[in-house]
This record gives structure tokens, sequence and C-alpha cells, in this order.
């Protein structure tokens, strides 16, 4: 099962690139364990998670082919 993640602004700079593509996870909860684990700068970072287009602000299920983009945040005029 693989799941699609980019990572934009200051994220991609924590993470070293703005996408990453992964497998075995089956939610957000433990996508974000193995995130946070890998890259613990990200885990005091701020960040909203879009799944799919759609922010989501709970636990969510991850289907195969899914994309996560993490945003932080961000000011326009």
């Amino acid at each position: 099962m693989k799941i699609n993640l980019l990572f934009f602004g200051s994220l991609s700079a924590i993470i070293g690139n703005n996408s990453l593509t992964i497998e075995h996870i089956t939610d957000t909860a433990s996508l974000h364990l193995m995130l946070f684990e890998q890259f613990p700068a990200l885990a005091t970072a701020t960040f909203i998670v879009a799944l799919n287009n759609e922010v989501i602000q709970s636990n969510t299920l991850i289907q195969p082919g899914d994309t996560l983009a993490f945003l932080p945040p961000f000011s326009g005029g």
C-alpha cells in the first residue's frame, strides 16, 4: 500500500525533500508517529494535513494511492 506525502515551505527543509512515498501505514496517527521518529524536528513544527485535498483534523484511515499534504502556516496579501 503506497501513499504519497507532500511537504511545503519549512516542512520540506525538515524532511530534506518536498515529497516521499511510503508503504504500510494505515492511518494518520501511525503516519505522524513514524514521521516524528524519523524527523524529530517535525514534532515541534506547526502544520495542518490535507488528505486528497481536504483538511483533516483527527485520525483518519489512509487508502492505497492517497496523497497527504503537510502545510505550514502561511499568510497572504
